[in-house]
């Protein structure tokens, strides 16, 4: 893996997909590596936006474990947009080696073990796919895609104004965007219905039940779009 997030996320799993005008990683297949070799040094050819990227996966981790590593990021942002070595390994490390549990618990993600990963991702995909894979990238998507699930987890009555805020905060301490304005609310549940966690017209969420907690649960679509509306209808 030649990129920060290939590193931290998408190198480690075995997924391999294609990308429809319908929606992201829709059609594809399992083919698990002999050996993940990750060499940081190719990071330093990178630019910045593609730094961030990864970041966003690197803080989805954080969410999902909460404890120390959230607290950690907190603290070390900067050097990790700084390309800080020590920080980018501590970083890789703690995100590789938590997905690769989750993967080995699920290997086909068939059990709902594995779909926590993909936190942020709903939202995030649709954003993606409504803006072609080109504009938005996909850490960019993705943490947008956080802050709207946060926002559902809020709605549903599991998190509190304070656990948006510490979303909001860390995501834009990385430079991260955390809006939607200028994206049509129509268009992402349109394209949320389409996601693969949709199972007989039923939408899934992966939501957080406190930070540190995530839960995968069906959604019905009058929620996201209250919560949609209330993102977008935030100041930032």
């Amino acid at each position: 893996p030649t990129t920060l997030l290939s590193q931290v996320d998408s190198s480690i799993g075995g997924k391999n997909g294609v990308n429809l005008k319908e929606g992201k990683n829709l059609i594809g297949t399992f083919y698990q590596p002999d050996k993940i070799i990750i060499d940081t040094d190719v990071i330093d050819t990178l630019p910045q936006k593609e730094i961030k990227a990864g970041i966003a996966e690197i803080i989805k981790y954080a969410f999902l474990t909460n404890g120390n590593f959230l607290k950690y990021l907190k603290n070390n942002i900067e050097s990790l947009q700084k390309r800080d070595k020590d920080t980018v390994q501590k970083s890789i490390e703690f995100s590789a080696t938590y997905k690769a549990k989750i993967v080995e618990k699920d290997e086909y993600d068939k059990k709902d073990k594995r779909a926590i990963l993909n936190y942020g991702h709903t939202i995030g995909h649709a954003i993606e796919t409504i803006t072609g894979y080109r504009e938005i990238n996909h850490g960019e998507a993705i943490s947008r895609g956080m802050v709207g699930a946060a926002i559902i987890s809020k709605t549903l009555g599991f998190l509190n104004e304070s656990d948006i805020k510490t979303h909001i905060e860390l995501l834009k301490s990385a430079y991260l965007p955390v809006d939607i304005k200028g994206i049509n609310i129509k268009e992402i549940m349109n394209k949320i219905t389409y996601d693969k966690k949709v199972r007989n017209g039923k939408v899934y969420f992966v939501l957080l039940k406190k930070i540190g907690k995530p839960c995968v649960m069906q959604v019905e679509l009058k929620i996201i779009k209250k919560a949609l509306e209330e993102f977008k209808g935030r100041k930032l």
